[in-house]
């Protein structure tokens, strides 16, 4: 990085892990935000302990000033703050609103935005998670300049990565988080030159991903095996992907797990939990299965697939 950009003043707004990771290697490469902003603190967990992001955690620890708006929409602390701090260009990551024009036009150069996807494709809250539902063999980030549409912002600069189909939401996370800085220090400074000229997406090929809802990690036994796996790697952690178990009468969250592909004579029900050959496995449409590795049986702690079998083989056929 040209030194002279270490004391460039700008204003960082993120909220999750994507943006921590930024953030993170942003301060490593000695360029650290004059100020932060990112969402309130949340209750969390069983017992809604009250949690700052990991943003604002980090933040802190490198001596960074933090807001927490409730609400963008006429907020003059943040205007004020921005004015106040002299800042030069802001950059989002993660953030989770949408921020107001009158905000992002603020700094001198505008805000940047870093985003998890080949933009036009897959704008919206959860293009790492649709990339793997999809199963697309390339992805990347991207560098743009808000506006005020959704992502819709012109181009700076992007990176592919091409993908083996096997990568889980977390791997890609990091993997890209680490690949969108890089891209930054690589070509946002010819920007701030004015050597760098933002090119306009096309929206012929934009596409739209909504935010991930809890319930969409309920497995659904008209599908195949190969697509529980993909839904496996897309929503561990978060939402996780759990069934109503037919022998148990209980809901099953899978932890860890696998297609397992091997061909039976007869013909199976699907939405079962069997054994096999010691192995535990689901079974699910066209005569497919999922292999389980660990699971959590709702009211209990999480369990190896042979501590399923011994606690609950007497529920399950052998076949």
């Amino acid at each position: 990085m040209n030194k002279d950009y270490s004391k460039m003043r700008f204003i960082f707004w993120g909220t999750g892990r994507f943006a921590e990771i930024i953030l993170a290697d942003m301060i490593k490469n000695g360029l650290k935000p004059a100020l932060v902003v990112t969402a309130p603190d949340k209750k969390t967990g069983r017992k809604q302990i009250l949690t700052a992001s990991l943003v604002k955690q980090l933040a802190l620890v490198n001596h960074i000033n933090v807001l927490q708006p409730v609400n963008l929409n006429a907020n003059q602390e943040i205007v004020e703050e921005i004015r106040r701090n002299k800042i030069e260009f802001g950059l989002v990551a993660d953030y989770g609103s949408l921020i107001p024009k009158a905000i992002i036009d603020l700094p001198d150069k505008k805000t940047l935005n870093i985003h998890p996807s080949l933009l036009p494709k897959y704008r919206g809250a959860s293009p790492i998670q649709q990339v793997i539902l999809n199963s697309d063999q390339e992805t990347g980030v991207s560098v743009i300049v808000l506006d005020d549409k959704l992502d819709h912002g012109p181009l700076l600069a992007q990176r592919k990565i091409h993908l083996s189909g096997q990568e889980t939401f977390n791997y890609l996370l990091e993997s890209l988080a680490h690949n969108g800085c890089e891209i930054f220090f690589s070509s946002v400074f010819d920007y701030l030159d004015g050597k760098l000229i933002a090119i306009p997406q096309n929206d012929t090929f934009a596409s739209y991903c909504r935010e991930i809802k809890k319930d969409e990690g309920f497995i659904k036994f008209m599908q195949p095996a190969e697509v529980i796996a993909r839904m496996l790697r897309a929503f561990s952690p978060w939402p996780g992907v759990f069934f109503k178990s037919k022998e148990l009468n209980k809901e099953v969250k899978i932890l860890s797990g696998s297609e397992f592909k091997t061909k039976l004579k007869q013909k199976i029900e699907i939405g079962k939990i069997v054994i096999f050959n010691k192995q535990l496995l689901l079974t699910c449409a066209h005569q497919t299965f999922f292999q389980i590795n660990q699971v959590i049986v709702s009211g209990k702690k999480e369990m190896s697939s042979q501590e399923f079998i011994n606690g609950y083989g007497k529920y399950l056929d052998l076949i």
